[in-house]
């Protein structure tokens, strides 16, 4: 089962603890994650032709 990009199962084969925690970069960070989502997003958004 992937969760977050994650392949839980196959981690677990490989003897590999993985966490899947998507929310701590926000929780923590807010203002660096906002500022970086914003540029994804507004990279995005030029690529596909509008004008930001």
């Amino acid at each position: 089962m992937k969760s977050a990009g994650v392949d839980i199962k196959a981690a677990e084969k490989l003897g590999i603890k993985a966490v899947v925690a998507s929310g701590l970069p926000g929780k923590y960070t807010p203002e660096t994650s906002g500022e970086i989502l914003f540029e994804c997003i507004k990279h995005e958004l030029c690529e596909r032709g509008f004008d930001i």
